[in-house]
This record gives structure tokens, C-alpha cells and sequence, in this order.
């Protein structure tokens, strides 16, 4: 059962509260957003929660079973919730918490936490953005451990993999543009070669998306230029002397890693497969 302030039961009674719902949002980095419905900035346990322009949120639902419940926030980017924030990914994995205050009254406290979780999927669509709020629930669905496989798991550059990133990142420029994932560009320090970017990471430095990170899908050479296909199209219009930083790409392969010169490989790609395991057994 759920325990109420008594001085907000006494306003609930007589009807003079104003509902209103308050959202805080903190950043893996633990920069802290809130915002509200209400039509009136107030402020809880150090938090000030403003009003946002067109927020909405769907209908909260929850279970009696442990199954996940769903819940979606949309609205306009302001000069709270930045679109180039949401591009260089700030809000993956944020911590959310959403709570019915009253507006009022805030120094009561909230009536009743809503909702708590993390920030799930982000959809941007022109000046819009749409996130799922992903249950604390959810994370009793997610499977906790390494899987045995032939490829290494580690990520290229990390603390497990061993090689020091700096050595295998080079500068480039926008020489032309076909779309917003496609490109050619000069690319400084590099040998010729096809593939040496193919499942790398290639930052943004300047341009409209400037410190936007995205992982190269493919990479030719063609002299004079490199030809980059991004995994994912860029939000903002690629340009022609856009600057960016290309860090070397890894297939996650046993060869492959031998080659930086920090064998640190983290598969296994000696374990048996499905083919060896369905194999018939002959006695003699």
C-alpha cells in the first residue's frame, strides 16, 4: 500500500491540488534534466522542473506478473533537451524517474513515483524526438554472461582488448558526397588499402555533426581517396570539407588481432561448432 503525506491527503480531499507530472532524467556523466506538464516552474529536493513544450507521454501501464510494462515520452527539442545532444548519444542509458507532484505544493514531496528505469530506444524525426522508458523490471529478462564463440567480444581499444587506439586513429577531410552515410575523403598517414576502416569508428571534428560518432560499414581505396559507407546515415547534411578522426576497424578475428601486436583475442576459436557436434559418432 502506498503511504501518502498526510498534508497532501488533506489537499487531494479537498480538491485543491495541481496534478502535475515531473521527469528527471540523469546522464551516464550524471548531468541531471527535469521538466514537467505543469504550466509552472517548481522546484523538489534541489531539482528545478520547468516546463517543456509539447511533452507528452503515453499511458503508464504495469503488470501484477514480471512481465515488462511499456511507457513512451515524446516531444520537441528546446533548450533543455538538445538534438545534438541526443546525437552524440547522451541520453543512451540514462536514469529516469517520473513522479505526480503537487505543482502547488512541491516542498510535500511527490504523491506517488510513478515510474522508474532507464532510457531505452530514441527515434528522432525532424524537431522531435520519441524515447522508450524501459522498466528496472527489464533487467531480470536480460540473459548475464559471456557466450562462447568463435569471434574476440572484447571492444577494439578497451581495457580488455589491450591496444592502444591512439596508435590506429588518422584525420580526414570530405572530399564529395553521395548521401548522408556515403562519402570519399583524403584521409592523412594512411597506407592504400581497402577495408583498413571497415569496422572502425569515425568521429565527427566539424561540420553539423561535429563529435557524433558512427561505425564504418565499408571502406575502399581508390587513389587519391578513401570511400566511406557509415553503418548508420548521419542527422545533420554531410559537407564537403567536413573534418573527422578514423579510428582503424577490427573483424574481431583470431588473424586479425595478431596484427596490432597486443594478442589479447577474447574468443574461442577453437571450441567446437554445431558441425563437429552433429557429427555422427563411429565406434570400431
Amino acid at each position: 500500500m502506498r503511504t501518502i503525506n498526510a498534508a497532501l491527503q488533506a489537499r487531494l480531499e479537498k480538491g485543491t491540488c495541481s496534478l502535475s507530472y515531473g521527469v528527471k532524467v540523469v546522464l551516464v556523466d550524471t548531468t541531471v534534466f527535469s521538466f514537467s506538464d505543469s504550466d509552472r516552474e517548481f522546484i523538489y529536493d534541489g531539482v528545478t522542473y520547468s516546463p517543456l513544450e509539447s511533452y507528452t507521454q503515453t499511458q503508464v501501464s504495469d503488470k501484477v506478473d514480471m512481465s515488462v510494462g511499456s511507457l513512451e515520452i515524446e516531444g520537441a527539442f528546446t533548450a533543455v533537451v538538445l538534438l545534438s545532444d541526443m546525437l552524440k548519444h547522451k541520453f543512451d542509458g540514462a536514469a529516469i524517474t517520473i513522479y505526480l507532484f503537487d505543482s502547488l505544493r512541491p516542498d510535500l514531496g511527490p504523491i506517488i513515483t510513478v515510474k522508474e528505469g532507464w532510457i531505452g530506444d530514441i527515434h528522432i524525426k525532424d524537431e522531435t524526438f520519441k524515447a522508450e522508458l524501459r522498466s528496472i523490471k527489464q533487467t531480470l529478462h536480460q540473459t548475464i554472461g559471456r557466450l562462447y564463440k568463435v569471434s574476440c567480444d572484447a571492444h577494439f581499444g578497451d581495457t580488455r582488448c589491450g591496444v592502444d587506439v591512439t596508435d590506429f586513429d588518422f584525420t580526414g577531410e570530405v572530399t564529395g558526397v553521395t548521401n548522408n552515410s556515403t562519402f570519399s575523403a583524403t584521409v592523412a598517414s594512411t597506407p592504400a588499402e581497402d577495408a583498413r576502416f571497415t569496422f572502425g569508428t569515425l568521429t565527427w571534428s566539424s561540420g553539423n555533426n561535429n563529435g557524433v560518432t558512427r561505425q564504418v560499414r565499408i571502406q575502399t581505396y581508390s587513389a587519391p581517396t578513401d570511400s566511406f559507407v557509415l553503418l548508420y546515415s548521419m542527422e545533420g547534411i554531410i559537407q564537403i570539407g567536413d573534418t573527422f578522426v578514423v579510428i582503424e576497424g577490427c573483424d574481431k578475428s583470431w588473424t586479425h588481432c595478431r596484427e596490432f601486436g597486443v594478442f589479447k583475442h577474447r574468443g574461442f576459436p577453437y571450441s567446437p561448432g554445431q558441425k563437429i557436434l552433429q557429427n555422427e559418432v563411429r565406434v570400431r
